[in-house]
């Protein structure tokens, strides 16, 4: 491009260092000033082997070369027309249309711009963040933070890096509200729902013969007495 077409021909838009006469890319955007401007063809005293020269394929549409965001959508138009050609091709968005531009700054859309969701890439609106790592939940390998991940973890939820299951039932202690040992089996006396005599073996059967002898008891003092 002549220097005299070039605009803002003596600034330095992208204060690279070179003002914009000298600047294939002004604008720091990754997209060539000619580009931008529909130049379809080189000018007689462009140096195509520099490699700085791409013909725009859509001349039509141009986009501001001293301006790195031509629609102000938040996304540079190089990173927009991702092929660099100067055409919005499949799977690219417009730069002169700032309602697309959320398709790429809410990758997963999910309402959350990139920057300020914990799951960029997985919809997460709640932005849960169980062990307020950073990373959301949704996409957490190991959400609890216990350095056990979720697959491995018997409390995927609770963080219980030691992993102790003492009922052996998968679910680990941190968070098994119910011990499922046998205390009639002599693994275990303390207090919990298997300790009531409904769950004695032959419980099925009937009350277990010792709880019938001391409810006949009183019947057998009393006759005694008699």
């Amino acid at each position: 491009m002549p220097d005299n077409e070039e605009p803002g021909w003596d600034l330095d838009t992208d204060s690279d260092g070179l003002i914009n006469a000298r600047d294939p890319d002004s604008d720091g955007d990754g997209l060539n000033d000619g580009l931008e401007l529909g130049v379809t063809a080189p000018g007689p005293d462009t140096d195509v082997e520099a490699g700085n020269f791409v013909a725009d394929s859509d001349p039509d549409t141009t986009t501001d070369p001293t301006r790195a965001d031509t629609d102000r959508g938040g996304v540079p138009d190089g990173a927009e027309d991702a092929n660099g050609n100067g055409r919005v091709d499949e799977g690219e968005i417009d730069p002169n249309n700032a309602a697309d531009d959320v398709t790429v700054r809410d990758r997963d859309g999910d309402g959350l711009l990139n920057e300020d969701d914990n799951c960029p890439d997985e919809p997460n609106e709640a932005q849960d963040d169980l062990d307020e790592d950073g990373v959301g939940d949704v996409c957490d390998d190991d959400r609890d933070g216990d350095g056990v991940e979720n697959g491995q973890d018997n409390c995927p939820d609770t963080a219980n890096a030691d992993q102790l299951d003492i009922d052996a039932d998968g679910l680990g202690d941190a968070c098994d509200d119910v011990d499922d040992r046998d205390p009639y089996a002599g693994q275990f006396t303390g207090s919990d729902t298997a300790d009531c005599a409904c769950d004695a073996p032959g419980a099925d059967r009937g009350p277990a013969p010792f709880a019938l002898l001391l409810l006949g008891l009183p019947l057998l003092l009393r006759r005694r007495r008699g």
